[in-house]
């Protein structure tokens, strides 16, 4: 143990002044009175918790009482110093904690220590916990190359993008002399991309067939760098992710807090999705060709928006693949892929049959987000996914990526595949899996042997479907729901939440809309987007009506569309070609058509109009789709009838053409742009007029 008034490294202290010192202390009474947050007495740190008073106002009493004896004084001057110490920038400006933050790092330091401290034991702990913590965040935000309050309020974000949008403009008329000059497209790219790079809001340049493709790509670029509202969204959404980081870090993201997501953003999705639900029924879908009104509200809840909708066609889809998999003999495999420790900011300690988990946190943790954490799974996928194709392996399911209750993502992946590639799959799988960290498997006593031993469980498990438990969607299905809308998931709820499954599903959406993740794929098997547009058109509902529905020109699109109309994938994977045919060997295909320059960023737009197979096309969208504010003397609802008139344009009861419609021009003819941009984009098109 070092001595009290040395550090751990053996040099002396600083002595502590003690006017410093108590400036420093009513600085931060003044922060926790200001911010509301209480700091009960270490006194009432020895009572159970439903006695201590837990509203009892932050005092310089209180914060001493934490620091007992000389030890304490030198702990309290050295945390009060690292919380309000000011780290300047290499390049200028300065990085220090906000207030909010130094008093939830104080709370909690204080929270850590008063066990210890009750023990008679040293507080190491604690003050690795702090100095931590107090690194990560001010590494994240030096990581901004701008200062935080700037991107704390809404107008300073918005004076903070026509900033920005200045800088890129100055560099693309010096760059391009005034724009008198013709210059290279990479060369623009490099230049006025030069203010994204410190943000992370510069793609990486992709890989064209042709330069006029490459052209294109950086014209619509420049444009989007040269739009104020392109900005505000990226720095609004950093902001959002900054903050729910935050959260994450000190611990306000777990288990009997709040699981998957921070009170606060799942707060705001809430208001999101009320604003949201608000503006959609003052809204209506409007077709003048076809004199068709549509409430936009009712368009969005018969299509794959509306969760329910969504969950009953992935659990459609699952049987479908289930079904074939049993015709080709193949076996249903049921993975468990998790991150290395240093990815999960809390790790869960089992108790014993009866008792809850204990929830605790992990020393390993490296301050990662959980799209750091998804980017990387998806990484070691992309790698094991090229392997299996070398190795000739084919496979076709479904992945799912749902949070640990601390917000960290893991990804389950059911995968049907041929008995004879099974254990090739399964060991590539598991070698990619466990590349990383193959320390975080070590256990020191097996309960057997009592020696020490590997276990790959946490990180990489995997399992036969039991047709016996439901098969294959009898897996899959308790995930779907459990990850969309909690549907019949049980009296026992949500287990890693400990809440409610409605509960948990809605805070899963906020988690999944919040770090942009994608929470459900189908690997493998044919388009769902195909799929979708044949039920579109008239079918059995319009056979019910009495009316003849005619066949389809093609022969194949005709079958297609029937196991469509029936819900039945298994038999629409099998006239697609199968489970493993190649996508540009597959029958049927969607059709699109090139609107030049439609958009306001001067893109070329394309725009799904119907289906194709071979030289026969099938319209499945009608044109002209306007969205217009109700009028207060219309009914909110439109007539089945009206809708029943235009069947043969792919509308009936099950449609969901009313919810998308066709692309519609932007709301401004004009485009938020500069000469220079517009002239690229005029030169482009003559030049392909010029070809034709």
């Amino acid at each position: 143990m070092s001595h009290p008034l040395h550090t751990d490294k053996g040099h002396p202290r600083r002595k502590p002044s003690a006017a410093v010192l108590r400036t420093r202390i009513l600085r931060m009474v003044h922060i926790l009175q200001t911010g509301m947050r209480p700091l009960y007495s270490l006194g009432d740190a020895r009572k159970p918790p439903q006695q201590r008073d837990h509203h009892a106002p932050a005092s310089e009493e209180t914060i001493r009482s934490y620091f007992i004896g000389i030890p304490g004084a030198y702990d309290l001057d050295w945390a009060l110093d690292l919380l309000m110490f000011c780290l300047k920038r290499g390049q200028g400006g300065s990085v220090q904690l906000t207030d909010a933050l130094i008093g939830e790092l104080f709370t909690g330091y204080c929270a850590r220590r008063a066990p210890a401290i009750l023990k008679g034991a040293t507080c190491k702990d604690a003050n690795l916990w702090l100095c931590d913590r107090v690194k990560v965040l001010r590494q994240v935000q030096a990581d901004l190359p701008e200062p935080l309050e700037q991107l704390q309020h809404k107008d300073r974000r918005e004076k903070l993008a026509v900033d920005y949008v200045e800088r890129v403009q100055r560099l693309l008329d010096a760059a391009t002399n005034g724009q008198a000059d013709t210059m290279p497209a990479t060369y623009l790219w490099r230049v006025c991309g030069q203010p994204l790079k410190p943000w992370g809001f510069l793609p990486t340049l992709p890989a064209f067939k042709s330069t006029e493709a490459r052209d294109t790509f950086i014209a619509a670029h420049l444009i989007r760098w040269l739009d104020p509202q392109w900005w505000i969204r990226k720095l609004r959404k950093l902001w959002e992710q900054y903050q729910e980081h935050c959260a994450i870090l000190l611990g306000k993201v777990r288990r009997g807090v709040s699981p998957y997501v921070s009170s606060y953003a799942l707060r705001a999705f809430n208001e999101r999705q009320q604003a949201a639900e608000q503006w959609l029924k003052s809204m209506e879908a409007y077709n003048e060709e076809h004199d068709i009104t549509i409430s936009l509200a009712d368009a969005v809840a018969s299509s794959m928006a509306n969760p329910s909708n969504r969950r009953d066609e992935l659990v459609v889809r699952a049987r479908g693949f289930s079904d074939a998999a049993d015709d080709m003999g193949y076996v249903g495999l049921f993975f468990t892929w998790t991150a290395p420790s240093q990815y999960h900011p809390w790790k869960t300690t089992p108790q014993g049959h009866g008792q809850p988990t204990r929830t605790t946190e992990n020393p390993k943790y490296l301050g990662h987000t959980p799209r750091d954490t998804n980017n990387y799974l998806g990484t070691l996928w992309k790698r094991c996914r090229a392997a299996l194709a070398r190795r000739g392996i084919e496979y076709f399911g479904f992945r799912v990526v749902e949070p640990h209750h601390d917000g960290t993502p893991h990804w389950h992946l059911l995968l049907f595949v041929n008995p004879a590639q099974q254990h090739e799959l399964i060991s590539t799988m598991q070698r990619y899996a466990l590349s990383h960290d193959r320390g975080d498997l070590e256990r020191k006593r097996h309960p057997v042997s009592k020696r020490p031993y590997s276990d790959i469980t946490p990180r990489f498990d995997w399992k036969m479907m039991d047709p016996a438990k439901g098969g294959a969607v009898g897996y899959i299905v308790k995930y779907i729901a459990k990850n969309i809308d909690g549907h019949q998931i049980g009296d026992e709820g949500d287990l890693e939440a400990e809440t409610a499954a409605s509960e948990g599903a809605r805070r899963v959406r906020a988690w999944a809309s919040l770090w942009g993740l994608r929470q459900f794929q189908q690997l493998g098997g044919p388009s769902v987007s195909v799929w979708r547009e044949l039920r579109r058109l008239p079918g059995r509902v319009q056979e019910q009506e009495g009316r003849t529905v005619a066949p389809l020109e093609s022969e194949i699109m005709e079958e297609c569309r029937r196991y469509a109309d029936a819900a039945n994938w298994k038999e629409f994977t099998y006239s697609m070609g199968g489970p493993v045919c190649p996508r540009d060997a597959r029958p049927v295909r969607l059709h699109h058509l090139l609107d030049p320059a439609k958009n306001k960023y001067g893109e070329d737009v394309i725009r799904l109009v119907g289906l194709a197979a071979g030289n026969t096309v099938k319209k499945t969208r009608l044109d002209g789709w306007v969205l217009r504010r109700k009028a207060t003397d219309k009914p909110a609802e439109p007539t089945v009838e009206g809708l029943s008139e235009h069947s043969e344009h792919g509308f009936g009861e099950r449609s969901e053409v009313p919810s998308s419609g066709a692309s519609c021009a932007p709301w401004s003819s004009g485009n938020n742009c500069t000469t220079y941009a517009l002239r690229v984009n005029s030169e482009r098109g003559q030049s392909r007029d010029n070809r034709s």
